[in-house]
């Protein structure tokens, strides 16, 4: 239908719009829609590609594939490094248009925000992190089975 619409244009002396062909023959329209159309459908596949992609960045989502057992830290680590992938990638896709490149903005700044994300999820889980690995290093030993006054029963309300 489209193409009948350019031809119908072509005839007719109109510019196509979008195409800027004021004055072009028929075939030479049709051909210029056509190049514009697969780049179109190109560029559509490949945000849908890298959205998917970026959405199996989530560590909710990672850590239930159960590809292999990971820690937090190596999630967080594993999710990064595919955010930045993902960032490689919008880098690569070329735009035609306004709308093509505000629409790689938006899926960058959605990269930038989960990778954030983790960055923030890391910084509220590092003291969590440094007292795991001293108690897996055995530096976290004690004889007193409550160390601090928010764990022990006894001394919870002796102030």
């Amino acid at each position: 239908e489209a193409a009948n619409s350019i031809q119908m244009m072509a005839t007719s002396g109109e510019a196509v719009p979008g195409l800027g062909m004021a004055g072009a023959s028929a075939d030479d329209m049709l051909a210029a829609f056509e190049k514009k159309q697969k780049f179109e459908l190109l560029f559509v596949k490949q945000v849908v590609d890298l959205r998917r992609a970026l959405s199996e960045t989530a560590l909710r989502t990672m850590n239930a594939s159960g590809e292999v057992p990971l820690g937090v830290r190596q999630l967080l680590q594993l999710s990064n490094e595919r955010i930045d992938k993902v960032l490689r990638e919008i880098n690569k896709i070329p735009t035609e248009d306004k709308l093509q490149a505000e629409t790689l903005k938006l899926l960058a700044e959605n990269a930038k925000l989960r990778k954030g994300l983790n960055d923030y999820a890391e910084g509220l889980l590092t003291r969590t992190f440094s007292k795991l690995d001293d108690f897996e290093h055995g530096k976290y030993k004690t004889d007193k089975p409550y160390p601090d006054r928010i764990c022990n029963p006894e001394k919870l309300f002796s102030w």
